[in-house]
Order: C-alpha cells, then structure tokens, then sequence
C-alpha cells in the first residue's frame, strides 16, 4: 500500500498528537506528507471568556479539552487554547501559537533556559535585584534574544529585557524555527 494512504488513514482516523509526532519522525516521506497538511493558523489563545468543553479550533464539544498555554509570555500576559484531541486541532493551536508570538517578535525555546522563574535582575548602578522571568521564551529585538524579567516592590511594577548573553555563551535553540521566518 502507498505510505502517503497509510500515513493519512492512521492520522484520520486515529487523530492523536503522538501518531502525528510519530509520523513527522519516521523518514523523509511521513514527514513530507505530514507537512502538506491543512492546519489553521488563527486559532489565536484567550485570556478571558474561554469556553472550557469546546474546541477552539473545530467547534466541536469535547469531554476533555487539551489546554495549551503561551508559556513564552510573563504570567500577567498569558493566554490559553482550549483543543480538542485531534491532532490538527493541537498541531494548529500550537502553529498558531508560535506565529501569533513571533508576530511579537517572542520566539519560543526547545527546553526552558533554566528550570525556575526566579533570576538575578542586573542593575545599572552594577548591583543585582531578585525578579522573576519568562523561562521558555525569549523576546528578539536590535538583532538580540532578550529574556524578559519582572520585579516588585510595595508599591511599584518593574521590568526588564535582559540580553540573553549577559546569563549564557551559547546561541539560543527554538522549536520550529521555520514557522516565524
């Protein structure tokens, strides 16, 4: 039988995000094939009025949705997709996810850059303040990757773009680095 049936028939019908991811790593050919896929690329995520049991991407009521979440963005900022579990409704919240990001010129890392929020904030005065940041992306502007840091005091609402070579040497890795391109 043809692979590019078989491959079709398996993501129809049995639809999960493994058989997708399963199939893009499989040889050349799946993976082709796969990426010839229609997938939506304006299923943007929500920060209120989220309707929990239906698919963000297809409409449909679901039983138990598959919530992604813009990790890449400061936690007062986040947004959310509610998805069925059909692959092309996760494969295209999660495109959508990283076009809608990098139109903010926020581009998503492979692995988070450090395993906790709380980071060491570099002053002008040459002294450091305790913040938090955004571990799983970092924002690109004046042809540099900058982490985003925040901070508080009593009264006061700090942040901060902190270039990404002042905490590491090596060039930042992103996950489908071709989607924002």
């Amino acid at each position: 039988m043809e692979i590019h049936l078989v491959v079709r028939i398996c993501l129809d019908y049995l639809g999960t995000l493994d058989a997708w991811a399963s199939a893009r790593v499989l040889c050349r050919d799946t993976r082709a094939i796969v990426r010839q896929q229609p997938y939506e690329f304006d299923v943007f995520g929500s920060r209120t009025f989220i309707v929990q049991n239906q698919c963000m991407a297809c409409s449909k009521r679901v039983e138990s949705p598959r919530w992604i979440t813009y990790k890449a963005l400061p936690a007062v900022r986040r947004r959310y997709t509610v998805t069925c579990r059909h692959y092309r409704c996760q494969v295209s919240a999660l495109f959508s996810m990283l076009r809608d990001l990098a139109s903010k010129n926020i581009h998503v890392l492979k692995t988070p850059f450090q395993a906790e929020v709380d980071i060491a904030v570099p002053r002008s005065d040459g002294s450091t303040t305790p913040g938090r940041c955004v571990t799983h992306g970092l924002l690109h502007f004046n042809n540099a990757h900058h982490v985003m840091t925040w901070w508080t005091d009593i009264v006061h609402d700090y942040q901060k773009n902190i270039p990404w070579t002042h905490y590491h040497r090596h060039a930042p890795e992103f996950i489908f680095p071709d989607v924002w391109q």
